[in-house]
């Protein structure tokens, strides 16, 4: 009794006499004051702060830190645990929790110490896969940050349910020289779809993204998506002709090392999601009825940049780099 589990025959022996469970034996480190190998993660909605502790088996919190969180049920500790100098660490229980990590969510099984430890051990890092990336990026990059109220009311017209115009410029469309308009006739709309797509389609002529006309040289049959949230896009399928006749545009893409490079400086990052990218950027007046579309309601041009456009990856991404900074 008390060899290691998987490391002593002899231990395997006993448990089969007298058949019993033997206790695995892990062992916990905490080496320095652990500066610079700290991170934020949310447990259980519960926001703490652990250190990175590549030489702890487990993951552990403080009988604080658990009362903090509403004091999950505990179940009995499975393991005996010791501290890098042999001492037996005296733990109460464990609990499993959902742990929130850069936008990464998973399930880990925490144990509660007695004494004041909060360790992101080597057990959550099997679970998070982090072996690959350096411990730097880890402490450095990998900290939820969630967003006060505050900013949703001094920014309030940016958080609203319309898409918002962009003000930097407007796209301009080039044909290829010889370029022949192309009309498409309408598709029909399921009838089951019928109401969503009209509602659709209203909603895109109150914003001002669109607008009935009577007469158009060029005009794109429409395609209706659905998205994951159940809403549906109408999209314009410029296959169909426009994007044959259209001058690519030639924005350099960058390459992943310069992207890297570029925010190598950074300390705070954050992902946007804008809500109808695309339509948030004006087309040019002369250019918009090349982006007409053919509906069961007739023809409307789009004011605004719509997806599947072959050249709108281009203008869109020269007119919203982002920098992170400081």
């Amino acid at each position: 009794m008390g060899h290691k589990e998987g490391y002593c025959s002899s231990a395997f022996r006993w448990n089969a006499s007298r058949r019993k469970s033997a206790i695995r034996s892990v062992t916990i480190m905490e080496v320095g004051n652990g500066r610079g190998r700290n991170i934020d993660v949310l447990i259980n909605r519960t926001r703490v702060r652990m250190m990175v502790d590549t030489g702890a088996d487990i993951t552990i919190v403080s009988s604080r830190l658990w009362q903090q969180m509403g004091e999950p049920v505990l179940k009995p500790s499975t393991i005996m645990a010791r501290t890098a100098s042999g001492e037996q660490l005296n733990l109460p229980g464990e609990f499993t929790a959902e742990i929130t990590l850069a936008q990464q969510r998973e399930d880990c099984v925490i144990r509660v110490a007695s004494e004041n430890l909060s360790l992101f051990g080597r057990d959550a890092m099997d679970i998070f896969n982090l072996w690959n990336v350096p411990l730097a990026t880890v402490c450095n990059q990998l900290s939820s940050v969630s967003m006060g109220s505050n900013y949703f009311k001094d920014f309030e017209d940016l958080f609203l349910d319309e898409p918002g115009c962009c003000k930097k410029g407007r796209i301009q469309l080039v044909l290829k020289e010889g370029a022949i308009p192309v009309f498409r006739p309408k598709r029909p709309v399921a009838y089951a779809m019928m109401a969503a797509v009209n509602g659709e389609l209203d909603r895109l002529e109150r914003e001002g993204i669109i607008t009935p006309v009577d007469y158009s040289s060029w005009a794109a049959p429409i395609v209706v998506v659905r998205k994951a949230n159940g809403s549906i896009r109408i999209c314009g399928d410029y296959s169909t002709g426009l994007n044959d006749a259209l001058q690519p545009h030639q924005y350099p893409i960058p390459r992943p090392e310069d992207i890297f490079t570029a925010l190598g400086q950074s300390k705070i990052f954050s992902q946007i999601d804008l809500s109808d990218a695309f339509l948030q950027v004006e087309v040019e007046e002369n250019c918009r009825e090349l982006l007409t579309v053919n509906t069961h309601r007739g023809l409307y041009v789009y004011n605004r940049l719509p997806p599947g456009i072959k050249s709108a990856p281009g203008p869109s991404s020269n007119s919203w780099t982002l920098c992170c900074r400081d």
